[in-house]
Formats: C-alpha cells, sequence, structure tokens
C-alpha cells in the first residue's frame, strides 16, 4: 500500500511555518522552497497517518480472515447505493491509496528529481517485497506443495512467480505449483494484487513532475475531475464497461484506486494554502451523507479527505506508536501467506480463530520486518542522498521516509 497498500503506501510529512525549524530522531531537512512551492499556514506533523495505515493493514487482515476460511458470504461490507459494494478489505486498500497520494506528491515536491525519487520508491517497497516472494517461494512453497521437491523447483510457474511478484509492473501471479490448492482461495499472496496499482501510480506522479504538470493545481483538479466524471458513468450509472486490463491493471480497480490517489494529490497540493484538518469534519460528514443518500462517489471522495484531514492531528499517542516503528506495509504483504499457512495446518479454520492466530504473528513480523530490512533499506537511501546533495536545506518543508 500504498498500498500502500505506500501500499499501498509513502513519505510521512510534516510541514512548519517558514520561520519554525522542526525536529525529529527520524526527519531530514526539506530540499531548497522552490517559486512553486509557496510557504502555507503552519500544519501539524501528520503522525496520525501513521496509525490510520496500522488500521488499514488491520481491516485487511480481518477481511481475510472470512476469505480464507471459506466465509465469503459472510465477510464484512456494506452497499452504497444498488450497484456499488464497499467490501471490508477494500476499505483498507482505499485508505492506503489515499494517503499514499498525498505522501508520494509531497516527497517529489521536496525533491523533484526523478533518480533521487525513484531511489526512495525502490528502497521502500522492494526489500521487503524481496525479502517475502524468496521466503514464500524457497521456504513455504515446498513445506506447502503437493508436488515434489524437484518438480516444483523446475516448474516454470514457480519461476514466475518468484520473477513477477519481485518486479510487479507486469501485473502479479497468484499461484505456486500445488501450493494451498485445496484451500477456499488458492493465492499464495493475494494481498499482492495492488502492488501493480501502486507502482503505475508512481510512474505517473514522476512523469508528471518531469513535465511540470504535478504542481499545476489546476491539472491535479483536472485529473480528479475526469476520473470523477468516468467512475460516475462507469460504475455509478453502469452506462458502459470497465473490464479491460493491461499489465495487470484493470480498469475498474484503475480508476477506483488511482482516483482516490488523486485525492491524496489533490490534499498535498492544498496543504501549502489551508491546515488540512479542516477537512476532518466535511470528509466525515459527506461519508455519513453518502451511507444516506446512497451516493458511492460522495463516499469515496469524502473517504479520502477524511482519512487526510483526520490524519493530520497527531498527540501523544500517535507520536508514542510511531516510535515503535511502522508496521503497515509488513502486516500488508506478510499476513495471507501466514494465514494461507495456519489454514493448511489446521488450527485456524474459522474467522475468529484466524484473526486471533493470525494478526499477533503478522505484526510481530512485520514489526521486525521494519526494524531489519525496510527500515535499513531507508537508511541506506538517505545515506546516499547525503552523498549526492549539496543543495541546502529549507524550513518549510520536512519529510519523514517512513512510507508505506
Amino acid at each position: 500500500m500504498s498500498a500502500r497498500p505506500e501500499a499501498g503506501n509513502a513519505d510521512s510529512i510534516a510541514s512548519t511555518s517558514p520561520t519554525s525549524s522542526t525536529t525529529h530522531s527520524n526527519t531530514q531537512s526539506a530540499a531548497p522552497k522552490s517559486a512553486t512551492t509557496p510557504a502555507g499556514p503552519a500544519l501539524t506533523r501528520y503522525d496520525g497517518l501513521d496509525v490510520i495505515r496500522i488500521i488499514a493493514a488491520t481491516v485487511v487482515v480481518v477481511a481475510h480472515c472470512f476469505d480464507l476460511t471459506g466465509h465469503t458470504a459472510s465477510k464484512p461490507g456494506f452497499h452504497v447505493g444498488q450497484h456499488y459494494m464497499v467490501l471490508f478489505g477494500r476499505l483498507g486498500v482505499y485508505v492506503f491509496f489515499v494517503i499514499s497520494g498525498f505522501l508520494i506528491a509531497a516527497s517529489w515536491e521536496r525533491d523533484p528529481h526523478a533518480f533521487a525519487f525513484l531511489r526512495r520508491r525502490v528502497t521502500r517497497i522492494f526489500p521487503a517485497l524481496l525479502v517475502v516472494v524468496l521466503l514464500t517461494v524457497c521456504v513455504v512453497g515446498p513445506i506447502a506443495s503437493s508436488k515434489s521437491v524437484g518438480e516444483y523447483f523446475t516448474s516454470r510457474q514457480t519461476l514466475q512467480y518468484g520473477l513477477r511478484n519481485s518486479t510487479m509492473l507486469l501485473g502479479m501471479e497468484h499461484h505456486l505449483p500445488g501450493v494451498f490448492v485445496n484451500h477456499p482461495n488458492g493465492s499464495v499472496n493475494g494481498s499482492l494484487w495492488t502492488l501493480p496499482y501502486e507502482l503505475w501510480a508512481y510512474v505517473l506522479v514522476m512523469a508528471l513532475g518531469v513535465i511540470g504538470l504535478l504542481r499545476r493545481t489546476a491539472f491535479v483538479l483536472l485529473a480528479l475531475g475526469a476520473a470523477v466524471w468516468v467512475f460516475h458513468y462507469g460504475v455509478v450509472l453502469q452506462r458502459f464497461q470497465l473490464n479491460q486490463s493491461l499489465f495487470g491493471i484493470t480498469e475498474r480497480d484503475g480508476l477506483e484506486l488511482g482516483m482516490l490517489f488523486l485525492v491524496g494529490v489533490l490534499l498535498a497540493r492544498l496543504r501549502h494554502r489551508v491546515d488540512v484538518r479542516v477537512f476532518a469534519v466535511p470528509g466525515i460528514v459527506a461519508i455519513v451523507s453518502a451511507l444516506l443518500l446512497n451516493a458511492p462517489l460522495l463516499f469515496l471522495l469524502g473517504l479520502g479527505v477524511a482519512t487526510i484531514g483526520v490524519g493530520a492531528f497527531g498527540g501523544r499517542v500517535a507520536r508514542g506508536i510511531r516510535r515503535f516503528g511502522d508496521p503497515s506495509y509488513g502486516m500488508y504483504i506478510c499476513s495471507y501467506p501466514i494465514q494461507q499457512a495456519l489454514f493448511a495446518s489446521r488450527v485456524a479454520r474459522t474467522p475468529v480463530s484466524m484473526f486471533l492466530l493470525s494478526f499477533p504473528l503478522s505484526v510481530a513480523i512485520a514489526y521486525a520486518s521494519w526494524h531489519f530490512v525496510e527500515s535499513p533499506a531507508i537508511r541506506l537511501g538517505r545515506r546516499r542522498k547525503r552523498k549526492d546533495a549539496a543543495r541546502g536545506s529549507a524550513g518549510s518543508l520536512v519529510l519523514q521516509e517512513a512510507a508505506a
């Protein structure tokens, strides 16, 4: 997640007034202030976004407890309008993409250089992903497969799983030979489906940033408006079909997740002009109104606005949670194979037992991933940046590399 989900996931931000200075154990100075980045009102540190990401990852874990134990008919969700169903797990994914759009856009704004941007994204997403894919292919797969070890490792599907799920730009591979084939859902790590969307969103941000359109708030608003129009007529009113796919990206999911990502990008632009905390109440009101009026588009837009508005609030609790690290990405990419393994071992066959066993395991492994894989990779990227950068610093924006 971003997704994050940044995945799915992104860089946590704290914004201060131009005359103030902000220090934190995990902060670094921003790039020089440019004419295209106006100084705005003093904003709170966005520690609340870290808490929201953890909640979103937990929501995804809960939803998979139903899917992976065969209780799909009773999995939580609700209708918003006649044709639009919001599943509990997708709700967490939506939140990841909004936060990712907000933080990724700010990351580019802080350092608008393609190579530096790619380095930050690579060091955030791929180290943990590669470890998960490697352990899945080399440890979980051979143990759980009904094939012999020789058949398993010589299968083309094993190679395809490793290569496609390590890069994600051409989509993902759900299956390994003979692994979890008799389960209610045979996907080895279904959570990874959002990563291609996340990575292509990064590519889009970089492309728009390079040609200078990302700093144009009017263009971002126009792009969001176009996405809203297509969503309204294609999804809400069902005037046309959205069922084509390319590189693992389907039109329907790409439109939905892309629209939420753009909400985050737009709010990242607006944060220079207004304290985004003011969006918390209007966003919540929009969500409640959407549920009462059966308006799916209003629900998604309200969810995006409320996520950033609420996440802008910090406090001691949020800062205290943040000190332990950011387990959200690790929870997201690790929990699914953990749950599949628990089902295969016959120790978790109901949603409740699955959650009670898989959640603490996922959290523990996610924190281990953060401290031994993700955080060291981020620090490595920072050290490289300090070697490359000699452009000075400014006090209007501080980013913390704690992306999802």
